[in-house]
């Protein structure tokens, strides 16, 4: 455990205390991640070729999908054809 996270913890009696905090801690941190994903998924530039434009998405796709972000295809699909 690092230092900066030992700093966090002192004090917390239980591994479920520590467990809990730590998933709350970092939980909010994903949550902003997934809605900045989700507004780059929205406002992505087809000002490219298709394939590169696709590829953007993609990879964006997969950024949701590597954080456990729920993505239907629906929302695939219309990041694809709403441009």
């Amino acid at each position: 455990m690092t230092t900066q996270i030992l700093t966090k913890v002192v004090g917390l009696e239980t591994s479920a205390q520590i467990w809990k905090f730590l998933q709350d801690q970092y939980a909010s941190h994903t949550r902003a991640q997934i809605q900045k994903m989700k507004l780059l998924l929205k406002t992505l530039k087809n000002d490219k070729t298709v394939s590169v434009y696709l590829d953007d998405i993609k990879e964006v796709i997969n950024m949701l999908a590597a954080i456990s972000a729920s993505v239907t295809i629906e929302d695939h699909n219309e990041s694809i054809l709403e441009r």
